[in-house]
């Protein structure tokens, strides 16, 4: 049952003109502050236990970035308490978290520098979120053994990326946290034997990783293989390569659990992978991802011709679609209109790039095999000569190597469609340099790039302001999709990172950053990588080194 609508104010009324008042107050106030939210600065011990909160500092700025680490500064003045406590960073860890409204900084002091100029003292603390955790882990060709064995000489993760980056972290999170091999990873090292017994919360502690159900992860496909590379090294070209997130936030006794797979009980730093491409597959399982490479490969060989027909309205650059297979993209439900003054919109840029030319040209090596066909021709024709004529103490090999890289030494690939869209009057080629033997795979892969790298391109980047009408930490974070309309043109890239800053010029300012302002990079580039990296996973499964 439905119930009764209220019946309209009465503003002659005053109880009612009050109350319509309080209401527009409220509705303004809670939009000033998801604007300008008030900012809490705390600093922890070394076991996130509250040591006191930051409010008398002269500036504090603090930046989220995606898939990278982000940064940090406060500046104190010279008389605060808490510069003592900060300048223990050389021997401890001193967390700081920094909270605006719903968006949560999270980090450590990695430098507290103490300076007096004229009189006047000031104590800067830079900073490091979370995200640095990943350069700090390593991964071992076999986590499970002590570092003195280490078979197969390489770790190798095949599968969805998001289950391989998390299965990546989770082991050596294991490694780590549970002392395996401890003993004997240290043998001449007595004190830090029992270190991770003596220390240790439990198996999740200080990391935990939020697993996903292998079965239904429809991220792309991997391959990869480590060899005591930093899980930042490894992870970070897999990101970017497949539209993936990959977090480290700070969870904290009270806060709702950030999963059912596990329960945590004290401040634990979080990780997560999520894939925010927006491509989705027609089964919502496993299979989607090897669907997804297939549609890669096949745009990646055929792309200018086959696009306009397995896609259907706007795409972000890179992202490859086939309805017919059930691969679509959805459009972020976040979008900004740069156009209208009242959109939120602080900066907006754009330019467009001109093509370079509709023909690349590449090589300037044959393939080995031709110059041994040509030179073993010319010695059996030398030889032949020489019989004729009755020659001796000639060599037959005399002329190996003139006529080496003649044949078969240059390749050159023509844009046919560019061509015409140019018209007659625009540059017909360049030479690429590579120094890829010409008609082999490699050179196939390099002047592909060198086709995509000399297309006519847009290039743009928007900073928009915060709670206008987005907010940031609520309506999207950093690593989001985030799209905008221009001239009736649908554009969408990720929130890069977002800069929080309060100063006396500044009073909680908060600018999100979509897009760099940079050109793309080469899907085929991309598709090398993966069909690399599976190459090197079967020649290591198969312990072959060529």
């Amino acid at each position: 049952m439905t119930a009764p609508a209220a019946p309209p104010l009465n503003l002659e009324e005053p109880w009612q003109a009050f109350a319509l008042a309080d209401q527009l107050a409220s509705q303004r106030l809670n939009e000033v502050y998801l604007q300008n939210p008030q900012l809490d600065v705390v600093m922890y011990d070394n076991a996130y236990n509250p040591i006191g909160e930051i409010g008398d500092y002269i500036s504090t700025t603090c930046t989220w970035k995606r898939n990278a680490v982000g940064t940090g500064t406060i500046v104190l003045k010279g008389s605060d308490p808490l510069i003592a406590y900060a300048m223990m960073c050389v021997s401890t860890v001193v967390p700081i978290t920094i909270t605006a409204g719903p968006a949560r900084w999270s980090g450590r002091i990695d430098t507290a520098s103490y300076d007096m100029v004229d009189g006047v003292a000031t104590c800067t603390l830079q900073l490091l979120d979370d995200w640095n955790w990943f350069n700090k882990l390593l991964v071992w060709p076999n986590f499970a053994l002590p570092i003195e064995v280490q078979f197969p000489k390489e770790a190798v993760f095949v599968g969805p990326a998001v289950t391989c980056l998390e299965e990546m972290i989770a082991e050596q999170c294991i490694r780590l946290q549970l002392g395996l091999w401890e003993i004997v990873n240290n043998i001449v090292d007595p004190p830090a034997w029992f270190a991770s017994m003596m220390e240790k919360e439990g198996l999740l502690t200080p990391i935990a990783v939020v697993p996903s159900d292998p079965l239904l992860d429809t991220s792309k496909w991997i391959a990869v293989s480590a060899r005591m590379d930093s899980v930042a090294t490894l992870a970070k070209q897999i990101l970017k390569d497949n539209g993936l997130q990959l977090t480290a936030r700070l969870w904290l006794p009270g806060e709702p659990q950030p999963t059912t797979a596990f329960t945590l009980t004290v401040p634990t730093i979080v990780v997560q992978v999520v894939d925010k491409s927006g491509v989705t597959g027609p089964t919502g399982t496993i299979v989607d991802g090897l669907i997804e490479d297939i549609a890669d490969i096949f745009d990646g060989a055929y792309a200018e011709v086959v696009q306009p027909l397995t896609t259907s309205g706007y795409l972000p650059p890179g992202v490859n679609i086939d309805p017919a297979f059930g691969i679509n993209w959805t459009p972020p439900w976040v979008c900004y209109y740069p156009d209208d003054p009242n959109a939120g919109v602080k900066e907006f840029h754009m330019t467009a790039h001109a093509p370079l030319a509709y023909t690349v040209v590449g090589g300037g090596k044959s393939p080995n095999w031709v110059n041994q066909l040509i030179n073993l021709l010319l010695e059996f024709a030398l030889s032949e000569i020489l019989a004729a004529i009755g020659a001796s103490g000639v060599a037959d090999t005399l002329l190996d190597g003139v006529f080496n890289d003649v044949i078969l030494a240059f390749q050159e690939f023509e844009n046919a469609p560019r061509r015409e869209a140019l018209g007659t009057y625009g540059y017909p080629e360049m030479f690429t340099s590579t120094g890829s033997t010409a008609w082999t795979l490699d050179e196939f892969f390099a002047l592909e790039n060198a086709m995509w790298d000399s297309r006519g391109y847009y290039s743009y980047q928007v900073i928009t302001y915060n709670g206008t009408p987005y907010t940031f930490g609520e309506d999207f974070v950093e690593g989001d999709l985030v799209s905008w309309v221009h001239n009736g043109t649908h554009y969408s890239d990720y929130c890069d990172s977002a800069t929080l800053t309060d100063d006396a010029s500044h009073r909680v300012e908060l600018l999100c950053t979509i897009g760099d302002n940079s050109a793309e990079e080469s899907p085929f580039s991309v598709l090398q990588r993966r069909l690399s990296g599976f190459e090197s996973a079967i020649q290591i499964a198969m312990l072959s080194t060529n």
